[in-house]
């Protein structure tokens, strides 16, 4: 299955009831604004800052963790918390007249060399011992044995962090299984696009795993320097440059 990536061309808007700050840029994202889940789409971009911090190696980016739509009456309390404007952020309107707020999470990164890591989940058992949980889990016939499976996968996760990505990874290849020291669950990390322009190289690639209850499939598009372009279906006014005259290497996910 190939990813696309949405290139968003808009002005920066400003941020309620706050200065531009530093350490911080406008993402942008096609949201749909039907009231209704059921209603015809109607998408309109919006604008949020994301705000980061550099403290010696670690790289820590405040990005959306939770959007939630509120009737007016709501958001006026919203406004009134000192959070708003800055990790609370209004979002766009609904066709129903509810507002977006958006909620500002950490995400953290460790930045050591060429490589880069991400505070994630670890597993202290086997990629194999979590596939049979999670067949307990499916084909549990009732709530505690449901529970029990979730129960083994969660005591036996940690957090730490782990290798996602470095440019040299790909010497011999689009795809490379990471068998990070601190877990026992692999993860794929996939390269899908590689841009250069006369700034510097853009990467996008993709990491993927069986690990957990659910698995996990997430992924960036980076600089060299590691400066972030994309989070999620949020893309920074840096994507506008990654055309395909600059392309330089695209593969799908099933290379």
């Amino acid at each position: 299955m190939k990813l696309h990536l949405i290139v968003l061309i808009i002005l920066p808007l400003c941020v309620w009831g706050q200065e531009d700050p530093e350490n911080s840029k406008y993402f942008y994202h096609k949201e749909n604004i039907s009231g209704n889940f059921f209603d015809q789409p109607k998408f309109q971009v919006d604008s949020i800052r994301f705000f980061y911090s550099k403290s010696g190696d670690t790289l820590t980016y405040w990005t959306v963790g939770m959007s939630t739509p509120y009737e007016k009456k709501e958001l006026k309390k919203i406004e009134r918390q000192k959070e708003f404007g800055k990790y609370l952020q209004r979002g766009l309107t609904l066709s129903d007249g509810r507002v977006m707020v958006h909620k500002l999470s950490p995400t953290k990164f460790l930045i050591r060399n060429d490589s880069l890591f991400q505070w994630n989940e670890v597993y202290r058992i086997s990629e194999d011992s979590i596939i049979k949980l999670k067949t307990i889990y499916e084909s549990g016939k009732t709530a505690q044995d449901r529970e029990m499976a979730s129960e083994t996968i969660r005591d036996n996760t940690d957090f730490r962090f782990v290798f996602i990505f470095s440019r040299n990874l790909f010497n011999n290849g689009l795809k490379q299984i990471i068998h990070d020291k601190w877990t026992k669950c692999p993860s794929t990390v996939t390269l899908l696009s590689k841009w250069s322009t006369e700034k510097t190289e853009y990467y996008r690639f993709e990491i993927t795993n069986d690990c957990g209850l659910w698995g996990h499939r997430w992924g960036y598009v980076v600089s060299k320097d590691f400066d972030f372009v994309t989070f999620g279906g949020y893309s920074s006014k840096e994507s506008r440059t990654l055309t395909k005259e600059n392309l330089v290497r695209s593969s799908s996910s099933d290379n």
